[in-house]
């Protein structure tokens, strides 16, 4: 299986805008620097079947909306500010701490650790 990395050497700063993980291939996200003030994403969708794994901590100042499988590693924080959408046959292999500020639809899976809903 081929990996294609994400991996921020310097600042990626989404602002308003929507990030997609679409690809075919296994996908990694790495931030050097992540949080509120550094490396992060706005709105993501996550469409990649195959999976896209969050390696490092990652910040996410709006909505994430899950279709596809999600890897949180070990270690590992997701701050979700807003909506997390988990849909129906999307799959969240959460070993690490994935918060949101709501979790209006969770009719996908969750293997590992639960997904703390703050709202």
């Amino acid at each position: 299986m081929e990996v294609i990395p994400f991996r921020a050497e310097h600042s990626f700063v989404s602002t308003g805008t929507e990030v997609v993980f679409d690809g075919t291939s296994a996908q990694a996200v790495t931030f050097q620097s992540p949080g509120a003030g550094n490396s992060r994403f706005y709105d993501v969708l996550i469409s990649n079947s195959t999976g896209v794994n969050f390696n490092t901590d990652v910040y996410n100042a709006h909505d994430l909306d899950l279709t596809g499988v999600l890897g949180v590693a070990a270690s590992t924080t997701l701050d979700i500010i807003s909506a997390f959408y988990l849909r129906s046959g999307a799959t969240l292999n959460n070993a690490g701490i994935v918060n949101a500020g709501t979790c209006p639809v969770q009719d996908g899976t969750v293997t590992g650790n639960a997904v703390n809903c703050i709202g």
